[in-house]
C-alpha cells in the first residue's frame, strides 16, 4: 500500500515538472520517440526535486510545503514559456490511423517492453530496507534525511550540546567540572592533529572545531542523496522516506536502460536493464539507503543525456533545441554526481576534459554552452557545499593525500584547515618534499605553462588537427589495441591475478563439473561463484615479472616469487592486497562467470566496433572506475559481503551488464558460420535464457529479504516509554553499540540521547552524576539504556529498572569471506532504567544474565542457548554487588556452563571465581583474592562461591566486584565451519 501511495505521489511529482520544462525549452521540438520523450521529462522532474531539495536544505528553509510551492512556480513559469512558444496550444487534428492492438503494440514495442522491465524491478524494491539504525553508513544517511524533514536543515542545532559547552565556561567551578566530564564522556573525540571535527554527537555526526559553543552537528558524507530521503519523509512518513532509495535505484535502472538503447539499440539497452533489474547487487542497494543508487542515476542520467547530446545532430532548429536541451540534462547530472559522492571524478573528470578539448579545438557551440553552465552551476555548488557544510567531512578525508601529493593542492586547501592540521603538516616528514622551496613555485610554473601551451594551440590550431589526422588514420589500428587492451586487463583481473586457476586446479575442472564434487581444488573453483578465496600470499608471476624484470635490467636484486610480499615491511597492508587480488571475481559472484565473461567480451567488442563520439565517454568512465575500484586494498579484511561491494554499483555492475547484452545481441546478429544468423539467435537465446536463471535462482533469499525490518516500530515502541524532554544516556557491548539506536532515536524521533563513550566512566562519576542532577532540575527526566558490560554507577543516584530496550531485526549473513546466502537474526539487547534519588542502602539482589546495571566487562549480550537464557563470558568477567549490610559471609550461588559449542579436544572448562573490595567506582587495578576454581561439567550447573567478608571494612561506594575469569577460546579458529570470531569464555546463567 505504501508504494502504491508512494507512486501516486512521485509520479506527478516528477513528470510534471519535467513536462513543462521541456516543452518550455524544446516548444515542438519534442523528441519524436514516446519512450525517450517520457523519460526526458521524467529526468528532468527529478533533477530538479532533487537539486530544490537540497538547496532548501542547505540552506536551512526544507519543508513540504515550501518545495511543493516552488516547485509550482517552475512550472507556472514553464508553461507561460511554453503558451507563448506554442506548445501549449491545442493542435489541429490529425490524419486519423486506423490500426488495431497489434499494431499499436508493435510500434510501442520499445515502451511497453521497458515498463514491464521498470515493474518488474519495482515489485523487488517495493518494501524498503529499514537500515536506519546509526554507526553505519546506511543508518546515518537515513537518520540525516530524517534530521532535515524534521528540522529544515543539514546542519542540525543541538541545545543540550551547547549547553554543554556553555556550562564549561562557567564562574562556578563544580559546574564547570562536571560539565568538562559531561563534554568528554557523552562526546566522541577525535585528534585535533588529524581532524577538523574534533568531537563527535554520534558516529557519523561530526562538531568541528569551534561549533561546539553553537551546538552545531553537521552529518557526515554529501547531501543530495538524504535530501531526496527529507523529501519523502516530509510526504510520507519515515518508512516513505526510505524508499527514496528505491525510488533512484528505479530511475538508474531506466537511465541505464536508455544509455544502451541510444548507444545500441533497444535490445541491447532492454537486455543490459533486465540483466541489472535481476542482479542481487543492484537489487540490495536499490533498498539499502547509502547514496551507490543515487550515484547511479546521476551517472547515467549523464551518459545519456552526453549520448542524446552527441547524437542529436546540427541540422535544424528541432535538432539544435534537442541537442542544447541533451547537454544541459548531462551538464546537470554530472554536477548532481558530485553533491552525491566524494568519488564523483570518473563522469566529471572526463566531461570536463572533453569541453577543454572543445574549446582547444574551437568548435564551441550553444549546447556546450548550456552544458557547462548546467555543470559548472552544479559544481559551484558543490564546492560551497564542501566549504560550508561538509568542510570537515572532506578536508578529513583527504587529509592524508595532502601531505603527499601536490603543494599547489595543498596550498589550496591551506585557509580551510585549522591551526593544529597546519602544524601537522609543517612538522610530519611525509609532507617534507612538498614543503621544498622550490615545489610550490615549480607546480604555478606548470600550470601558468599548460595555460599558455592551450593558448597558444587553441589560436593555431595545427598541432591539434594534425593529432586529429594521426588518430583518424590510425583509428582501426588504435581501437584494435583498445580492445586487446580491455580484454587483457578484464582476462588478467578475472583469471590470474586471483591465483585460483592453476595446473591442479584446470586439471580437476573437468571433474568439478560433476554435481557433488568435492575437493580442495573443486572449493577453491567454486570461488567464482562464492566459496571462500584463498589470499594471495605473493604476487601472480605476470605481477611479479612486470615488478622485477625493470630491477633485473638496472642489476638490482629480487627476491624469489615465493618470499615477495605485495607491500614489503608491511604484513598487514600485504595482507589486505593479498584478499584483493580476487576482488573481480567477488564483483562476479552477483554476475556469475558467464555474465563475467560475457561482459568483458561484451565491453572489448563495444570498444571494437562501436566507439563514437556518444559511447566514448560511457566506455571511459565504467573501465576507469572498475580499474581503480578493482585494485582497492581499502576494507578487504574488514567489511563485510555484501556491503563493500555498494562501490561497483554506480558504474561497474550497469557496464557489465550493458556489455553482456551487446555481446549477446551481437552474437545473435553475426554469427560468422554458414546460416549463423539463426544459430546465433539460438545460442544467444540459450545463453540469456541461462544467465537469467542464475539471477533467479541465486538472487531469490535477496528478493525477499527485507533487512531489519520492522526497525522502525520497534523505535518508536522505545521512543515511546519517555516522556517530552527526557534525556536518555546509552552504554554497554561495543564502542559504538549505543549509537545505534541513540541516533534513530536523537533524530527520527526527536529524543535526546547521549552514549557514555568513556571505558571507565566510574572514574568520573562524582562530576556526571552532578550534570544528571542540573537535568533533573531543569525538569528533565533522565534514563539509562544499558547493554552488556554497561554498568554505571552515579552516587546519589540508582537506576530502577523500567523494561528491555530491545531490537529483534532480520539480517542478512555479514561474512568476510565468501559470498552471504541466508537471512539471520540481528539481536539488541539493552534494559531501561529511570534515574532516581538513591534511597537506603538495598542488600544484594539476584543477578540475571541481562542485568547490565551489574555487568562491569567481560559479557556477550544474553542468547537463549538449549532453552536457558545465558551470556557468554570473554574470558575475564567482572560483576559489581552490593556490599552485604550485615557484615556476615555472603554465599553466592552461580549459574555456569562450559557451552555445547566447546571442542572436547580443548579439555574441560574451567571457571575461576574471585572478588575485592571496590575502592571506588572506577575499574580495578588491585588484585583479586579468595580464588576458587570449578572443572564446569556439561549444561547450567549451580556452583557455590563463599565471600567472607568478616572483619573487612566497608568500601566508601559499598560496593564489591566479582571476578569469572577461564581460558577463552575462539570458535571460527577450532571450528572452521564456525564464523563466530568472539573470545568465549564460560556461560553465565545468573548469581544469586
Amino acid at each position: 500500500m505504501l508504494a502504491l501511495t508512494a507512486i501516486g505521489v512521485l509520479a506527478p511529482l516528477l513528470y510534471l515538472p519535467g513536462y513543462l520544462i521541456t516543452l518550455a525549452w524544446l516548444g515542438p521540438a519534442q523528441p519524436p520517440d514516446a519512450l525517450e520523450r517520457t523519460y526526458q521529462r521524467v529526468l528532468a522532474g527529478a533533477l530538479l526535486n532533487g537539486w530544490l531539495a537540497l538547496t532548501l536544505a542547505e540552506l536551512g528553509w526544507f519543508s513540504a510545503p515550501l518545495q511543493l510551492g516552488l516547485v509550482a512556480l517552475v512550472c507556472a513559469g514553464c508553461a507561460i514559456v511554453a503558451w507563448r512558444r506554442g506548445a501549449l496550444r491545442r493542435p489541429g487534428a490529425a490524419p486519423a490511423i486506423v490500426a488495431g492492438p497489434r499494431a499499436w503494440a508493435v510500434r510501442q514495442r520499445d515502451a511497453l517492453l521497458f515498463a514491464g522491465v521498470l515493474l518488474l524491478f519495482a515489485a523487488l524494491v517495493a518494501r524498503p530496507f529499514e537500515v536506519v539504525l546509526g554507526a553505519r553508513d546506511a543508518g546515518v544517511y537515513a537518520t540525516t534525511g530524517f534530521a532535515i524533514a524534521r528540522t529544515g536543515a543539514i546542519v542540525q542545532h543541538d541545545a543540550l550540546v551547547q549547553q554543554i559547552a556553555l556550562d564549561r565556561a562557567s564562574a562556578d567551578p563544580a559546574l564547570s567540572a562536571a560539565a568538562a566530564q559531561a563534554e568528554t564522556n557523552l562526546l566522541g573525540v577525535q585528534p585535533a592533529s588529524r581532524n577538523i571535527a574534533t568531537r563527535l554527537r554520534f558516529a557519523g555526526y561530526l562538531i568541528d572545531e569551534g561549533d561546539l559553543a553553537r551546538g552545531q552537528v553537521t552529518p557526515q558524507f554529501f547531501h543530495l542523496y538524504p535530501a531526496w530521503i527529507a523529501l519523502l519523509t516530509s510526504l510520507l512518513g519515515l518508512r516513505g522516506g526510505l524508499l527514496a532509495t528505491s525510488l533512484l535505484g528505479l530511475l538508474g535502472l531506466w537511465s541505464v536502460g536508455m544509455l544502451g538503447r541510444r548507444l545500441a539499440g533497444g535490445w541491447v539497452g532492454l537486455l543490459g536493464m533486465l540483466f541489472l533489474a535481476l542482479n542481487g547487487a543492484q537489487v540490495w542497494f536499490s533498498r539499502y539507503s547509502t547514496s551507490e543508487a543515487t550515484a547511479q542515476f546521476c551517472s547515467f542520467a549523464a551518459l545519456y543525456g552526453f549520448a542524446a547530446f552527441q547524437a542529436a545532430g546540427t541540422g535544424d532548429h528541432s535538432r539544435g533545441a534537442r541537442r542544447s536541451f541533451a547537454a544541459v540534462l548531462a551538464g546537470v547530472a554530472a554536477g548532481q554526481l558530485a553533491l552525491t559522492r566524494v568519488d564523483f571524478f570518473p563522469i566529471v573528470v572526463p566531461l570536463l576534459l572533453y569541453l577543454a578539448y572543445m574549446a582547444l579545438a574551437r568548435r564551441w557551440s550553444r549546447a556546450l554552452t548550456a552544458m557547462a553552465l548546467g555543470l559548472g552551476a552544479m559544481l559551484t555548488q558543490a564546492l560551497l557545499h564542501i566549504l560550508l557544510i561538509s568542510r570537515a567531512y572532506f578536508f578529513d578525508l583527504i587529509y592524508a593525500r595532502l601531505q603527499d601529493q601536490s603543494a599547489l593542492a595543498a596550498a589550496l586547501a591551506w585557509p580551510f584547515l585549522t591551526p593544529a592540521l597546519r602544524d601537522q603538516f609543517m612538522n610530519i616528514p611525509r609532507s617534507a618534499p612538498l614543503r621544498a622551496p622550490y615545489r610550490l613555485p615549480l607546480e604555478i610554473a606548470l600550470v601558468l605553462l599548460l595555460a599558455v601551451a592551450f593558448a597558444w594551440l587553441r589560436r593555431d590550431g595545427r598541432p591539434v588537427r594534425w593529432v586529429e589526422r594521426q588518430v583518424l588514420r590510425y583509428r582501426g589500428v588504435l581501437l584494435r589495441l583498445g580492445a586487446a587492451l580491455v580484454l587483457l586487463l578484464g582476462t588478467y583481473g578475472y583469471l590470474v591475478r586471483p591465483q585460483i586457476l592453476g595446473a591442479r586446479t584446470l586439471a580437476a575442472l573437468p571433474g568439478c563439473l560433476v554435481p557433488g564434487a568435492a575437493g580442495p581444488e573443486c572449493l577453491a573453483l567454486q570461488g567464482y561463484v562464492g566459496a571462500p578465496i584463498a589470499p594471495a600470499a605473493h604476487p601472480n608471476a605476470v605481477a611479479y615479472a612486470l615488478e622485477a624484470l625493470p630491477k633485473l635490467v638496472r642489476g638490482q636484486a629480487v627476491p624469489a616469487r615465493d618470499a615477495a610480499e605485495f607491500v614489503p615491511g608491511r604484513a598487514g597492508d600485504s595482507e589486505k592486497a593479498g584478499i584483493a587480488q580476487a576482488n573481480l571475481v567477488r564483483v562476479g559472484w552477483y554476475l556469475s562467470p558467464l555474465g563475467m565473461l560475457l561482459g568483458l567480451a561484451g565491453a572489448a567488442l563495444w570498444w571494437r566496433r562501436s566507439l563514437d563520439r556518444a559511447s566514448w565517454l560511457f566506455l571511459v568512465a565504467s573501465i576507469a572506475s572498475t580499474f581503480f575500484f578493482v585494485r582497492l586494498s581499502y576494507g578487504t579484511s574488514d567489511l563485510t559481503y555484501i556491503y563493500i561491494l555498494r562501490r561497483f554499483v554506480p558504474l561497474a555492475y550497469p557496464a557489465l551488464s550493458l556489455c553482456a547484452a551487446y555481446a549477446l545481441v551481437a552474437l545473435a546478429r553475426q554469427m560468422p558460420v554458414p546460416g549463423g544468423r539463426r544459430l546465433g539467435q539460438y545460442l544467444a537465446g540459450a545463453l540469456a535464457l541461462a544467465q537469467l536463471a542464475f539471477f533467479v535462482a541465486t538472487n531469490r533469499q535477496i528478493y525477499q529479504h527485507v533487512e531489519y525490518a520492522g526497525a522502525l516500530g520497534q523505535l518508536a515502541a522505545v521512543a515511546g516509554q519517555l516522556e517530552p524532554g527526557a534525556v536518555l544516556l546509552l552504554r554497554g557491548e561495543g564502542r559504538d553499540t549505543p549509537d545505534l539506536i541513540a541516533t534513530p532515536l536523537k533524530y527520527a524521533y526527536g529524543v535526546d540521547t547521549f552514549a557514555i563513550r568513556s571505558p571507565d566512566p566510574g572514574r568520573y562519576a562524582p562530576q556526571l552524576a552532578a550534570y544528571v542532577r542540573r537535568w533533573q532540575a531543569q525538569g528533565r527526566p533522565v534514563y539509562l539504556a544499558l547493554g552488556a558490560n554497561g554498568a554505571v554507577e552515579l552516587p546519589g543516584l540508582r537506576p530502577v529498572r523500567l523494561g528491555p530496550a530491545t531490537l529483534r531485526l532480520p539480517e542478512f549473513q555479514q561474512l568476510r569471506e565468501q559470498k552471504p546466502s541466508v537471512p539471520l537474526e540481528f539481536s539488541f539487547d539493552f534494559a531501561l532504567y529511570r534515574l532516581e534519588p538513591a534511597g537506603a542502602a538495598t542488600p544484594p539482589q539476584p543477578i540475571a544474565p541481562d542485568d547490565f546495571a551489574a555487568q562491569v566487562r567481560g559479557f556477550y549480550h544474553p542468547e537463549q542457548i538449549d532453552g536457558a537464557r545465558v551470556a557468554w563470558t570473554d574470558g575475564d568477567a567482572l560483576l559489581r554487588l552490593a556490599w552485604p549490610q550485615d557484615g556476615a559471609p555472603l554465599d553466592l550461588e552461580l549459574k555456569l556452563a562450559p557451552g555445547a559449542t566447546r571442542p572436547s579436544r580443548l579439555g574441560p572448562a574451567r571457571a575461576c571465581v574471585a572478588y575485592q573490595a571496590a575502592p571506588s567506582l572506577a575499574l580495578p587495578t588491585q588484585p583479586f583474592v579468595g580464588e576458587q576454581c570449578f572443572e564446569l561439567g556439561p549444561g547450567i550447573r549451580s556452583y557455590r562461591y563463599t565471600i567472607d567478608i568478616r572483619g573487612q571494612p566497608a568500601p566508601a561506594d559499598g560496593r564489591l566486584l566479582l571476578r569469572i575469569a577461564g581460558a577463552p577460546w575462539v570458535p571460527a579458529e577450532a571450528d572452521p565451519a564456525q564464523h563466530d570470531q568472539r573470545k568465549l569464555g564460560v556461560q553465565f546463567g545468573g548469581a544469586r
